[in-house]
């Protein structure tokens, strides 16, 4: 499913029927599974990199919603969860490969100690498409309506805290549920 909506986000017209709430919510269930059942010498499953994954909505409530554990939070999912969210709200364009895959953990950590060059962040910016740049502007007002940046400081917290008492948290709830 993955490769297939990889492929598939080359295709403008295609790309509102994968924010369905159907679609994201087999998304969500991917990121669940590999966070619960997959080692680390297990291949990524970088569903979140795709156009369904650009719903900073649906990456706040992952981070929010299923924090079982201090590990599950420092995994591999949330570190590609949280750079899919900066990719998206920076205007990074998708990028996947010739045969649909998107980019893996190790990978992604290369491209965030790049991200710091002010040039490239330019470059990367010059080179989205319209739709990506009106999906970006949307988002942004997205993750900023549903205070992405408390919730992002709140997460943070709880892995420097070791507890998962945020996600009880009404007000969250409230910001996520809407």
């Amino acid at each position: 499913m993955i490769s297939f909506l990889c492929v598939a986000d080359g295709y403008p017209e295609l790309q509102d029927s994968f924010c369905e709430p159907d679609i994201a919510a087999r998304l969500c269930s991917i990121l669940d599974s590999e966070v619960k059942t997959c080692s680390v010498s297990t291949p990524d499953l970088p569903a979140e990199r795709t156009w369904t994954g650009r719903d900073t909505r649906l990456l706040l409530q992952e981070l929010a919603g299923k924090q079982e554990n201090v590990i599950a939070k420092r995994g591999r999912v949330h570190f590609r969860i949280l750079t899919r969210m900066a990719d998206v709200l920076q205007g990074v364009p998708d990028v996947h490969s010739l045969d649909g895959s998107a980019a893996g953990t190790e990978s992604l950590a290369v491209l965030e100690a790049q991200m710091w060059d002010v040039k490239q962040q330019r470059r990367d910016l010059s080179n989205l498409g319209d739709d990506e740049w009106d999906d970006r502007v949307v988002r942004h007002k997205t993750f900023f309506a549903d205070d992405g940046i408390g919730i992002l400081l709140q997460y943070v917290g709880t892995i420097v805290k070791g507890s998962s008492d945020w996600v009880e948290d009404s007000a969250i709830a409230a910001t996520l549920d809407r």
